[in-house]
């Protein structure tokens, strides 16, 4: 197939839908969020996880859930989601959210000013839930400018100022928000742990295998994907990726795209062996690489590890 394009492969190995047993969890926990904002109830939701989990497609599957509407003279926006860069300020947030809602601020306004001014558009906009991904970026960072205490506080205050319940989605530091403020932490009643894919009977073997092929189907690319039926080659999969639903689409997409440039049809150890080290840990030796024959069976999770991550 020459005029195959392995970049459109991916797009649509990207797009694929993840409805497992947590996702579905999360996406109601969310549901449950949303109906009580509706009906005047502030909730706080935290979706906490280790990167590449899949927390991100969350946020974009809870948005999509309620796009933007227009309503008489206005455009309402019930849910709106933000992505919080690297060492924020209160003010860089306020300014964010504001920017992305298209409203105007003073170039010379304050920190009280600008909060003000947020509360008041969300108020005007008839926003209910507002979701925060990257989350433990509030309290990360050698150059921010609050503490963690200050920060709940304003998030609390945002909630009470604006009538709004929040979604905070980020990794396991993230909790230090909740953690300074009683008040917040018993807000933020409902919680969820998302996690990879577990692999640890034959049932979530099965999963885990459906989910693999759905994503090398998406890819309509004419090849035999036979090999993710076979546990011998799922618990090489599961060491490769951890179970973790952005690391499981590189790795696959990666070999897609190694498959039509070598023009070959067959997933196999040797193309995965190539995608690992050019998408998930280009350092690794042979005996690190779940795909090679010499590879010792032990989780890649150690510091220095494509899976390890500070809490």
């Amino acid at each position: 197939m020459s005029d195959f394009n392995p970049y459109d492969a991916i797009e649509r190995m990207r797009s694929v839908t993840f409805e497992h047993k947590q996702f579905l969890l999360a996406l109601e926990a969310f549901d449950q969020v949303y109906e009580m904002a509706a009906r005047g109830y502030q909730k706080g939701f935290l979706l906490c996880g280790p990167p590449g989990v899949g927390k991100t497609k969350l946020a974009e599957s809870m948005l999509s859930k309620h796009p933007p509407s227009k309503q008489e003279d206005r455009e309402v926006h019930e849910v709106i989601s933000i992505s919080m860069p690297s060492n924020p300020t209160i003010v860089a947030v306020c300014k964010l959210i504001l920017d992305q809602l298209g409203q105007v601020y003073g170039a010379r306004d304050t920190e009280v000013q600008l909060k003000r001014r947020l509360e008041t558009v969300l108020t005007s906009i008839k926003t209910r839930v507002l979701i925060v991904d990257e989350a433990q970026h509030l309290v990360e960072g050698g150059r921010i400018l609050k503490s963690p205490k200050q920060v709940a506080d304003w998030i609390k205050g945002l909630m009470d100022g604006a009538n709004i319940s929040i979604v905070l989605i980020g990794i396991p530091s993230a909790k230090a928000l909740l953690l300074s403020n009683s008040q917040l932490n018993r807000r933020f009643s409902k919680r969820l742990n998302l996690k990879g894919f577990p692999a640890d009977n034959e049932g979530e073997m099965k999963v885990f295998s459906r989910y693999l092929a759905n994503i090398l189907k998406a890819s309509d690319y004419p090849m035999d994907i036979s090999y993710v039926k076979y546990e011998s080659h799922l618990r090489r999969m599961h060491y490769a990726t951890d179970g973790r639903i952005d690391f499981m689409i590189k790795l696959l997409s990666e070999a897609v795209r190694l498959l039509v440039t070598k023009g070959e049809t067959t997933l196999s150890d040797k193309v995965l062996e190539e995608a690992f080290l050019n998408e998930i840990w280009s350092d690794a030796c042979p005996a690190q690489n779940p795909f090679n024959g010499s590879f010792r069976p032990v989780s890649l999770t150690a510091e220095g590890q494509p899976f390890y991550y500070e809490e």
